[in-house]
């Protein structure tokens, strides 16, 4: 257990053998040596690697990080992804080599007409914001304990020696109850899981890492509790607030960097049920004044992410409850 200011981060280790675990100790001293706060919307400038309220300053060959998500509109829906960070592509990743081989084995082992009762929405290569990969959508049909339910599986092989390009495999399932899989019938039909599925995935996209060197000195000019108005270029690199009422998109905190010029707040209205489906709400940009409210990060709050290498996993915790959950 790695306490750092006011969080408490967790490493583990499994199924190491008795001569490797003086390796496995020195290993996890390593990386909480390297071990710093980083803020919830911080994108640091160091290279490392990101978890839930931490950064890891190192560079690891493999690195394996997985997020699941759960909806409160659709509880019976999971989104997942997994990303994995090698050196190297490896053939087997790929989807589509897999799919034809599960069509091969069931019908040699007598389940194809099983196999014939999936209906495929989709399937064929896919492209969406760089990302280029195998994909299919499929509703399983009931069988045994196992009700009918949505799979839908993309994959991207990785770009070797490229971190902003690891291996990166997409789930959605349908039917989830706890964490079990095909446990009771889709609360959303065909349509909706694949609306939902393009509206996920096309959000997805890597996040621009470092600074510029006309913003790279970060230190504090302009005092605390100055006001700046949208549309002006901000003065000072830190943490702004809005004072608008209302349900502000991203909160009424939000970073500025020094010379960016200042955003208009985003108000949510009330959802329609399309909306709620397609995960949207309506919005009106609403001009605001902006006030610097502090130099430095906002409160960490961990949650779910995790960073692996082969024998060892570290992983932010706090008390607090979360609506979201993974399989």
């Amino acid at each position: 257990m790695i306490p750092v200011g006011e969080e408490l981060f967790v490493q583990r280790a499994e199924s190491v053998p008795p001569e490797k675990e003086i390796e496995q100790v020195a290993l996890l001293n390593a990386v909480a040596k390297n071990l710093q706060l980083r803020g919830d919307e911080e994108i640091p400038a160091e290279s490392g690697a990101c978890i839930d309220g931490g950064l890891i300053k190192r560079q690891a060959e493999y690195e394996s990080v997985a997020v699941g998500i759960r909806f409160k509109e659709f509880p019976d829906v999971h989104f997942s992804i997994d990303t994995l960070k090698r050196d190297t592509s490896v053939d087997s990743d790929a989807l589509e080599p897999r799919l034809k081989q599960a069509e091969q084995d069931a019908s040699r082992e007598g389940n194809g007409h099983i196999f014939a009762q999936i209906k495929t929405l989709r399937r064929g290569n896919r492209e969406f914001n760089n990302w280029k990969g195998f994909e299919i959508l499929a509703r399983k049909p009931a069988h045994e304990a196992d009700t009918e339910a949505h799979e839908f599986l993309f994959v991207s092989l990785a770009v070797p020696n490229d971190p902003l390009r690891p291996m990166m495999e997409l789930q959605l399932s349908t039917g989830v109850a706890g964490n079990a899989k095909a446990s009771v019938r889709p609360s959303i039909t065909d349509e909706e899981a694949v609306a939902l599925w393009d509206k996920l995935t096309n959000s997805i996209r890597v996040r621009p890492t470092g600074r510029s060197e006309k913003n790279s000195d970060d230190s504090p000019m302009v005092p605390l509790s100055t006001f700046i108005e949208s549309g002006e270029k901000c003065p000072q690199t830190g943490w702004w607030q809005c004072s608008d009422v209302g349900e502000i998109a991203g909160g009424r905190r939000r970073h500025f960097m020094a010379g960016e010029h200042m955003a208009d707040a985003v108000l949510l209205g009330r959802p329609s049920i399309l909306q709620k489906l397609m995960g949207t709400r309506p919005t009106s940009l609403i001009p605001t004044v902006w006030e610097l409210v502090s130099y430095g990060q906002t409160a960490v709050v961990a949650s779910s992410a995790t960073l692996t290498s082969p024998s060892t996993s570290l992983s932010s915790t706090d008390q607090s409850s979360s609506d979201s959950g993974s399989v």
